[in-house]
C-alpha cells in the first residue's frame, strides 16, 4: 500500500514540473511626469473564456510579472484609478517571455481635457414669438407644411386651413425668414 501511495506521489510530482511556465513582465510609466506608477493593478485572464490566470501589483518602479502557461492566447488589462485602463492581447509561444517593455498610462484628466456640447433645440422663444426647429420634428419625405403644423405641440390646421396654437389664432407664420399664407390652402386629397 505505501509503495503504490509513494508511486502516486512521485508521479503527481513529475506531473507538477512537466506543466511548463513562461513570465510577462513590463513597467507601467506616466505618459506626461515619465514617473513609474507603483501599485497598479496588473490582470491576465484567459482569451477564451476570461477566466483569471494571474495578477499582481506594479512595484516601486513600476515593474510587473506574471507566471503564464507557455502557450495560449491572453488579455492583460492594467487599471489606475487616475490613469486610462489598458487592454492588451497577447499570444504565448512555446519558451518565449514576452517582455512589455515600458507601458505608457494616459492621465483621466488628458483625456477628458475638452468637451464642447450642441444642443439641438426643437423649440425656443425669441421675444414674443416661438421658434421650431423644423427638423426636430419627424414627417414623411416630401410632406407639405400643414403635415409639420400638425405635428408641433399645440398646433391645429382645421379644414380651412386656419392655424390655431394654444387655443389663439395664428395670424402670421414664416418659413425659413419668409411669410406664410395664413389660412393654408390645403389641396383635397384622393382617396
Amino acid at each position: 500500500m505505501r509503495l503504490y501511495l509513494t508511486l502516486a506521489l512521485l508521479f503527481a510530482c513529475s506531473l507538477f514540473t512537466y506543466a511548463q511556465t513562461s513570465t510577462i513582465k513590463g513597467a507601467l510609466v506616466d505618459s506626461a511626469d515619465k514617473k513609474s506608477l507603483q501599485n497598479t493593478v496588473v490582470v491576465l485572464v484567459n482569451g477564451k473564456d476570461s477566466t483569471l490566470v494571474d495578477f499582481t501589483r506594479a512595484g516601486a518602479e513600476g515593474d510587473f510579472r506574471l507566471n503564464v502557461p507557455d502557450t495560449g492566447n491572453y488579455t492583460l488589462m492594467v487599471t489606475h484609478p487616475y490613469f486610462a485602463d489598458i487592454s492588451e492581447s497577447i499570444k504565448m509561444q512555446p519558451g518565449m517571455p514576452v517582455n512589455m517593455g515600458f507601458i505608457n498610462m494616459i492621465s483621466k484628466a488628458k483625456l477628458l481635457d475638452e468637451v464642447i456640447v450642441k444642443a439641438n433645440k426643437a423649440m425656443f422663444m425669441r421675444g414674443d414669438t416661438t421658434v421650431f426647429t423644423a427638423d426636430s420634428f419627424k414627417v414623411a419625405e416630401g410632406a407639405n407644411v400643414e403635415e409639420l403644423l400638425k405635428r408641433l405641440p399645440g398646433f391645429q390646421v382645421d379644414r380651412n386651413g386656419n392655424i390655431t396654437a394654444m387655443g389663439q389664432s395664428v395670424k402670421k407664420v414664416l418659413v425659413d425668414g419668409e411669410e406664410f399664407l395664413v389660412p393654408i390652402r390645403v389641396l383635397p386629397q384622393k382617396i
